[in-house]
């Protein structure tokens, strides 16, 4: 009999046109994050997460969008390919972070250590980066229309094919070398 509800259920979902919840919901999600550390593909909209411990945290394709990260620690974080817009990212702590193919856009990164950081390919598009550490950085390939470095420091910095226009840098002066 529970087999028979499961696809009848099953089969109205489909006929209706409703989705099969591909994962957990976001408080599971979270759950996951907190206990484990792991928590691939999760749905961490607009989650607390200030002063928050997320060392070593494994955290692929994350939606992390609006969340709040302030403080956090994120010592060598993986967050390939996450969702990092318009988050706030305040002083955290992120250095030899694996940022690659994340999207930070409009993320706010004030003052926020990432020292050592890989983010090529990264979207930084209207990111404030100011006062931010990014001492050997990788930005290859990294978008940065629009971001804000102002008194950044970039010693070592990697800016190799980087997208740069309407940036400020570091010096306040406004680089518009990837500009079309």
């Amino acid at each position: 009999m529970k087999a028979q509800l499961l696809i009848l259920s099953i089969l109205t979902l489909l006929w209706t046109g409703e989705s099969i919840p591909s994962h957990a919901s976001s408080k599971e999600d979270a759950k996951q994050l907190r206990t484990t550390k792991i928590c691939r593909d999760c749905d961490l909209r607009g989650i607390n997460l200030v002063n928050d411990d997320l060392i070593s945290a494994v955290l692929p394709n994350a939606d992390l969008s609006n969340a709040s990260l302030r403080h956090a620690i994120m010592i060598s974080v993986y967050l390939p390919s996450a969702n990092l817009s318009n988050a706030t990212l305040k002083r955290a702590y992120l250095p030899s972070a694996y940022l690659n193919d994340a999207n930070l856009t409009d993320a706010n990164l004030r003052k926020a250590y990432l020292s050592d950081a890989n983010l090529i390919g990264t979207n930084l598009t209207g990111a404030n980066l100011t006062r931010a550490n990014l001492t050997r950085v990788n930005l290859t390939g990294a978008n940065l229309t629009d971001a804000n470095l102002k008194n950044a420091n970039l010693t070592n910095a990697i800016l190799n094919s980087a997208l740069m226009c309407n940036t400020t840098m570091p010096d306040g002066t406004v680089n518009n070398s990837g500009c079309q």
